[in-house]
């Protein structure tokens, strides 16, 4: 009942108390399993082998009391302990009253009663008896209150789990998980993971899917992919497209069979049928309020509203809102750092700035009530702005990914992914690593907390560290692309800084000396450093202003600084390097419906040239200009994929060979750069003796409401 999040009662004790006898009895556990997942997957599904199998001396009468303790439904079990030790009696003065026990197999000329069989059943009998006259009062007493359980979920073999904070849910009735996985070929697709029998499969169809979200029913998976909403059922078959979701930020389902659901970066929240058809706009961002984006909208249980945060962030918290399908005016319900989830019973839960809290919830005024409850850390910052960071179950079950960032360090490979050395310096949570000029230091994110990051300084000869920035303010990026750009003379630095839930440009000296200064400030949310012009006068960065995607912008370091759109398309451009001649950009773009890479002219925008055929996300130039190496990573989580190498020429025009690839990079690496000469990669993998990447279940989460 604990397991399942049902009421218990005195029948939940004479189970365990059945459980005790029959370990008594035979030596052995009724329930056993080598991991604590798997007793609990023996203790739901399975039903423990008969007594006499396992000890063929005991008394029938015996094996069919405890047998009767151990039965899963409450209702077949004893009903109370005076019924239990009744029985129990019972059996007693049958044994000392001659009743005879047959051991199974024996022959029709065997005797019946043997001394040693006869002194065995007694003295178990009258044990078991004793047992039963000293714990029955105690099991009349008030049962107590089951406690918070946790229980880690790994991926299958050769399958890493995603644990980015809005990469998994657990479905309504709590019996199943859905999660974002990523195999040995860097592909991401959506598993379903059992909790009753801990099997797994994989949806098909569901390839570079994320977000996932459940019908009420647990019948089907909901989640977005390649520029569309879509849905799966549960027990397989093909996806299906319900509508257009270009960026999809969060999404859920009612029992009406209407999904709500943020299809941008920036923008409204929509309504649309779960079998499809036209969405409808049903929340706007008020521009009055400063207001750009709306996201990962939440049902309540009525499924007439809903709750979602709102863009920007004020300091480390969002506003909450609350919402209906019908599209009337907004409640403002509270600020939280994170998307809010309800869990019965009654209950919010958020993030406050590095805690997991609670707290309780009146659904009919749309208002919190009381103080918050700490229930925990909270889960690593997703590369999502905004993201709630768990998922409840209606019978009290949590799903959270991975809740401290992991120790990880520093690697060399050759161009076939071979491990050539480690950089010896202090153990620590190490991403997204840039390299100078020179390749003689790295610039690498280190995490403070699963909230917070500052950019450290590596000296890669002399293995020694140096802190550069001290607030905590810096976005890790989550490990896909760079923290950070060099400029070309290796002095200074660029990188996305978040004080104010606005992401500015800030330059560092790679000196250490003096603060950081702003490059780029503005009232856009998002915007980050992508390269450095050769000649060190321009910065490129990419940002997404309202009614736009991502584009490349420049930003001239010299005269008025203002900037400058370079590179506008109706898709996005967050990514890009420019040739050591200063002629080419090499740059990504969705323009497809997958990410590639392409190269065009920089100075002005002219023909582009596709460089890669099945993907492409990160683009790194050799420093003579005669190779570009790329790669692939997922949407949006920090997930590496294969890598190529592409023969050029970038005079007198432009030229380029078939990619070839190198390696597929393991998938849990938090950062790879290469080499100016593109020779060596520094990669960042997981600390030796790190576990896997995992995700929590929490069972009785509502205990420590009480503490």
């Amino acid at each position: 009942e604990q397991l399942e999040g049902r009421e218990v009662d005195a029948r939940s004790d004479l189970w365990a108390l059945g459980c005790v006898l029959y370990e008594m009895a035979t030596g052995k556990r009724a329930f056993a399993g080598a991991s604590q997942a798997s007793v609990i997957a023996s203790v739901l599904k399975e039903s423990p082998r008969p007594m006499s199998e396992l000890q063929p001396l005991t008394p029938p009468a015996l094996d069919r009391i405890v047998t009767r303790c151990l039965e899963k439904d409450p209702d077949e079990r004893w009903q109370s302990a005076g019924d239990l030790a009744f029985a129990l009696e019972g059996l007693a003065s049958s044994t000392t009253g001659g009743a005879r026990v047959e051991a199974p197999g024996a022959g029709r000329g065997a005797p019946r009663w043997t001394g040693q069989r006869l002194a065995w059943s007694a003295a178990a009998v009258f044990a078991l008896v004793a047992i039963g006259a000293f714990v029955t009062p105690r099991l009349l007493r008030q049962p107590p209150q089951p406690q918070p359980m946790k229980f880690a979920v790994t991926g299958p073999a050769g399958v890493t789990v995603v644990t980015d904070a809005h990469s998994a849910a657990i479905s309504p009735d709590g019996r199943q998980i859905v999660f974002a996985g990523v195999d040995t070929a860097g592909s991401v697709r959506l598993y379903l993971r059992s909790l009753e029998d801990l099997s797994v499969q994989v949806l098909p169809g569901t390839e570079n899917a994320f977000t996932p979200f459940w019908s009420p029913d647990s019948r089907f998976v909901g989640f977005f992919a390649e520029g569309k909403l879509r849905k799966v059922a549960a027990s397989g078959g093909s996806p299906e497209v319900i509508c257009d979701a270009p960026y999809g930020r969060g999404g859920s389902w009612n029992r009406n069979g209407v999904i709500v659901f943020a299809p941008s970066t920036l923008g409204p929240i929509l309504k649309v049928s779960a079998n499809g058809g036209a969405a409808v706009e049903v929340a706007r961002p008020d521009a009055a309020r400063g207001e750009t984006g709306l996201r990962f909208p939440h049902f309540l249980p009525d499924g007439r509203h809903f709750l979602y945060v709102a863009l920007p962030r004020k300091g480390d918290r969002f506003d909450v809102y609350a919402g209906t399908p019908d599209g009337k005016e907004p409640t403002r319900v509270m600020s939280a750092g994170s998307a809010p989830i309800y869990a019965e019973p009654g209950y919010l839960i958020f993030a406050a700035g590095d805690r997991l809290v609670a707290q309780q919830f009146d659904a009919e005024r749309l208002q919190p009530v009381g103080g918050e409850t700490l229930l925990g850390v909270a889960a690593p910052t997703s590369v999502t702005e905004g993201a709630a960071l768990l998922s409840a179950s209606a019978n009290g079950a949590l799903v959270t990914t991975a809740t401290t960032p992991r120790d990880t360090r520093l690697v060399w490979l050759d161009r076939s992914g071979r491990a050539l050395g480690t950089i010896p310096i202090p153990p620590g949570s190490y991403g997204s690593p840039s390299l100078s000029p020179d390749d003689r230091r790295a610039i690498v994110t280190k995490a403070n907390s699963p909230t917070s990051f500052d950019l450290w300084m590596v000296d890669l000869q002399r293995a020694v560290t140096t802190r550069l920035t001290f607030d905590g303010s810096v976005e890790a990026g989550g490990g896909i692309g760079l923290a950070v750009v060099w400029s070309p003379d290796g002095r200074r630095a660029a990188f996305e800084c978040d004080r104010s839930g606005i992401a500015d440009i800030y330059a560092v000296l790679a000196s250490g000396a003096g603060q950081p200064e702003p490059l780029v400030q503005s009232s856009v949310i998002f915007k980050t450093p992508v390269a450095w012009t050769p000649d060190g006068k321009h910065l490129v960065f990419a940002q997404i202003v309202e009614g736009s995607q991502y584009d490349l912008w420049l930003m001239p370091l010299e005269g008025d600084r203002k900037p400058v759109p370079h590179l506008r398309t109706p898709f996005n451009e967050s990514l890009a390097a420019i040739s050591p001649d200063g002629r080419w950009l090499a740059y990504d773009s969705d323009e497809t419906g997958t990410q590639e890479i392409y190269v065009r002219s920089f100075s002005e925008p002219g023909e582009k040239y596709r460089i890669s055929s099945s993907g492409g996300s990160g683009v790194q130039w050799s420093k003579d200009g005669r190779e570009l190496i790329y790669w692939t990573a997922g949407q949006f989580y920090s997930a590496y994929g294969p890598v190529y190498s592409v023969e050029v020429e970038t005079a007198p025009t432009f030229k380029a060979g078939q990619p070839r690839l190198l390696f597929t990079a393991r998938p849990d690496l938090t950062g790879l750069t290469a080499t100016s000469d593109l020779s060596r990669f520094l990669a960042v993998v997981p600390a030796e003796g790190t576990d896997a990447p995992s995700i929590t279940v929490t069972l009785n989460w509502q205990q420590a409401l009480e503490r």
